[in-house]
C-alpha cells in the first residue's frame, strides 16, 4: 500500500523523561531545480526538515528543491502520532523541477 506502519519504526527517547520519537529519512534526486510537492495523509505529530531547515508542514507541502541530492527528515512524535506514515511526491504545475525518490537498501 505504500504506508509505513509507525509501530514498525524504532523509537528513542532523547532525555530521560522526554517523549518517545522516531526518525524517517529519505533522499530525493533533483536533476532540475524548482518546486515539487510532498503530500502527507495527515501531519499530526510530524516535524519535517529539508536538509537542516525546518519545513512548515501541511497536508500538501510545496518545497523549492536545489539540484542534487536533497535529504528529507521526518521526526515523528510517538505520543501524538499512531497512524501509519505516507508521503507522496507530486509535480507542481508550471514547475521545471525534476525530482525522483532514491531507492533504499
Amino acid at each position: 500500500s505504500g504506508d509505513l506502519p509507525v509501530n514498525d519504526v524504532p523509537k528513542f527517547v532523547v532525555w530521560n523523561g522526554s517523549e518517545p520519537q522516531s526518525v524517517v529519512r529519505f533522499t530525493l534526486d533533483v536533476t532540475a531545480p524548482g518546486a515539487a510537492k510532498l503530500k502527507f495523509q495527515t501531519v499530526t505529530g510530524l516535524t519535517v526538515y529539508l536538509g537542516n531547515a525546518t519545513v512548515d508542514v501541511k497536508p500538501e507541502t510545496v518545497l523549492d528543491f536545489k539540484a542534487g541530492p536533497n535529504i528529507v527528515t521526518i521526526l515523528v512524535d510517538r505520543t501524538k502520532r499512531t497512524e501509519d506514515l505516507r508521503v507522496e511526491l507530486e509535480d507542481v504545475p508550471g514547475s521545471t523541477a525534476r525530482v525522483a525518490i532514491v531507492g533504499g537498501k
